[in-house]
């Protein structure tokens, strides 16, 4: 796991679209000039399947993770040996999510590391008229919530508690067990899905 501090994304906006990245991905992008067109076509393939169900445009793989809902969908996608894990919100349920969740997650990071949670790193952003989309690297992580060793959740829930209250005078929510991951082999905590309050 990686523990150096995050690296920043550069955020561009125009008129109907928001992106955010860091300069390794924008260079994984260049490389790959077909990936995102087709990502968002396999997307558009699974959106409404089972959990599990995997759809290929050209060299790109996608697959629909647990825990998707209605308004947030989860998905792995595997491209050039690499494989990214991404969040993706519905436009009609919350604007601005992309930029809000990185900054939340920036701001937050002192607080969480001091508390012994790593803070997760995106990697690029998306926000557009149909969807956002958040991309950080896939660690093959279980969420805290199918960790089966009560003393791991423990563990986890006093340290998340210790960081919630200092979180709340920043107005950062979010810290919960559904979106931890555990790296059992590192002993870490990984946070994923912060914001602010609105």
């Amino acid at each position: 796991m990686d523990i150096r501090p995050l690296k920043p994304l550069k955020v561009v906006e125009g008129r109907r679209k928001k992106l955010a990245y860091t300069q390794r991905a924008k260079d994984f992008v260049r490389q790959n000039p077909r990936l995102i067109k087709e990502f968002l076509n396999a997307v558009r393939s699974i959106w409404d399947s089972k959990v599990g169900a995997k759809a290929k445009y050209g060299t790109t793989t996608v697959e629909k993770l647990k825990f998707s809902r209605d308004i947030k969908k989860f998905f792995l996608v595997e491209r050039a040996g690499k494989k990214f894990f991404v969040k993706w919100v519905s436009t009609d349920f919350v604007r601005g999510v992309v930029v809000s969740s990185i900054e939340a997650m920036r701001e937050a990071e002192g607080i969480i590391r001091k508390h012994g949670i790593q803070p997760m790193q995106y990697e690029f952003g998306f926000e557009g008229k149909n969807g956002s989309f958040l991309v950080s690297r896939f660690y093959g992580l279980k969420n805290l919530n199918e960790v089966s060793d009560n003393a791991v959740v423990r563990e986890a829930d006093r340290r998340m508690n210790a960081a919630s209250r200092e979180l709340s005078e920043k107005g950062i929510f979010d810290l919960e067990r559904r979106n931890l991951f555990y790296d059992p082999r590192n002993k870490k905590f990984i946070a994923f899905d912060l914001g602010f309050e609105s």
